[in-house]
């Protein structure tokens, strides 16, 4: 009735509530069944609003015997032949499986962002109108967007040029909207593979694949777009390359090098300031090494010298001495002398045997000159090219590895290859929260797991990340024994192991765009 009794009930009802005869509810209200927010809302809202206005729709909850049922209600009004009303009356709809439906739907829909979200590739949908329906973080992230921001809108809006939607004809490319419209009208997919475009002032290498999207009858409703930004792996081709050709162009030098130590190698040493002279004096059994004195400079003059303007006191007992240069392609890289006491002249064959013989040693001397500087090229050819394998095997992990801990552990690798490193450190620094992170410290082979933290004033890490520069310390060995004397104070400043201090640190900052 108009006051809220119940005068009849159907059966659908009686089931609903769990009640088998009329009598038990005709002549009660049914406020009862409703939760005490839902009873206050019938009798302050509801009610009185169809009272006045005739009708009311919307949902409720009952609670029965424990159970709670989702309801949609519909009020109105029963008159009698004059207009005026007589009675209340409700159609009361269990909508449970409907709400399991919507929520099963906000589920799926939850599963299904969830998971496009989780990928830096972009994901989107299309209506037949390039209108966009549905839109990933990825996509959105990359074009400085919410994914709500695309909805209702299409590529125009979004100020992509026109030759990039359209195609240019005249040029003979193909514009986005020539693609969709392929798959649209066929029903079937596309793969576009590595096709450069620019978008916002930016060249992409990018691999797309367009699905016609279809409803329940099989009829084209829109598109579905997947899009992977190969982008980096294409540059790292690029590094690769320029790697290789690097490479080779160092070889290159040194094989120039090489031709060229025996014109340029001993004109470096003649012209070198302040060059001492070496060599070695034999004298019955004995050896003794040459220094520089002026005996040296008279000899390497080539020009006669008076016995009696010789201070030299180990020539003191000499009565015949020669020098002979070593020449070697024209130039004069030292002298061999004789000398005897017996005062016995030398004859033009003896000085010619001592000539062929400062030749030959002229000729031995620079043969070992240019093994040692064949061998230390050899050597730095060969730190070198492991120098470039270890950074392009750092530049495929880069290309080819998601996980930054894999990437990470294939850098720590690399730089144990071609540094004599105990340590190996990486801090992240986020400057939003001014934190330091380190997902990888490692210190004589041992993993070590450091906090994060506010990175501390005085420390290299700190002005690395202020001034942006590597930063290279050697330390002796007191300034070591005075930061171990100190280890305590330092408690908190070292990383890795605590009771070691390092030698030799290189700092160098890692940085983005």
């Amino acid at each position: 009735d108009l006051q809220g009794v119940v005068t009849y009930a159907n059966p659908a009802l009686l089931k609903m509530i769990g009640v088998e005869k009329q009598e038990d509810i005709v002549g009660q209200t049914m406020l009862p069944l409703y939760p005490p927010e839902f009873q206050q809302r019938l009798r302050e809202e509801i009610i009185p609003t169809v009272l006045q206005g005739g009708d009311w729709q919307g949902e409720l909850r009952m609670e029965v015997n424990g159970r709670t049922i989702p309801t949609y209600e519909d009020y109105f009004l029963l008159r009698d032949e004059a207009g005026n009303p007589t009675q209340l009356a409700a159609i009361i709809s269990n909508i449970t499986e409907q709400k399991q439906r919507e929520e099963a739907a906000r589920q799926n829909e939850t599963l299904m962002r969830t998971i496009i979200d989780s990928t830096p590739d972009w994901i989107f949908v299309k209506d037949t109108e390039h209108r966009y329906r549905l839109v990933n973080k990825g996509y959105a992230d990359f074009l400085h967007r919410s994914p709500d921001e695309f909805i209702g809108i299409d590529d125009t809006d979004l100020g992509y040029p026109k030759e990039l939607i359209y195609g240019d004809p005249e040029k003979g490319t193909r514009g986005i909207w020539d693609d969709d419209q392929e798959v649209m009208a066929s029903g079937q997919l596309k793969i576009i593979d590595n096709a450069t475009t620019e978008i916002e002032g930016e060249l992409r290498f990018l691999n797309t694949i367009k699905a016609p999207l279809k409803d329940g009858q099989g009829n084209v409703t829109g598109i579905v777009v997947y899009v992977h930004d190969i982008t980096n792996q294409m540059q790292a081709q690029q590094t690769q390359t320029l790697l290789a050709r690097e490479l080779e162009e160092r070889l290159e030098q040194v094989n120039a090098l090489q031709r060229a130590m025996t014109r340029e190698g001993w004109q470096a040493f003649l012209t070198a300031d302040e060059r001492s002279v070496q060599g070695f004096m034999f004298s019955g059994e004995s050896m003794l090494p040459i220094g520089a004195n002026p005996l040296n400079e008279q000899l390497a003059s080539a020009a006669p010298i008076p016995l009696e303007e010789i201070t030299d006191v180990s020539f003191n007992e000499t009565r015949t001495a020669v020098s002979i240069p070593l020449n070697l392609h024209g130039e004069s890289i030292g002298v061999i002398g004789a000398r005897s006491a017996s005062g016995a002249p030398l004859d033009d064959e003896q000085q010619a045997l001592l000539t062929a013989f400062s030749q030959q040693v002229a000729e031995a001397l620079e043969r070992a000159r240019l093994f040692e500087e064949t061998e230390i090229g050899r050597q730095q050819l060969d730190r070198r090219a492991q120098e470039l394998t270890a950074i392009n095997e750092v530049a495929q992990s880069v290309s080819q590895q998601l996980d930054p801990e894999q990437l990470l552990e294939t850098i720590y690798r690399q730089v144990q290859r071609i540094l004599p490193a105990d340590a190996f450190i990486v801090a992240l620094y986020d400057e939003a929260k001014n934190t330091l992170s380190y997902p990888m410290v490692y210190d004589e082979g041992k993993r070590f797991e450091e906090l994060p933290g506010p990175p501390k004033p005085n420390t290299q890490i700190y002005q690395v990340l202020h001034d942006a520069t590597p930063h290279i310390i050697n330390r002796t060995r007191e300034q070591v024994d005075g930061l171990l004397a100190k280890r305590r104070e330092r408690a908190g400043y070292t990383l890795g192991d605590e009771a070691k201090i390092s030698a030799s640190l290189l700092y160098v900052p890692l940085q983005i765009g």
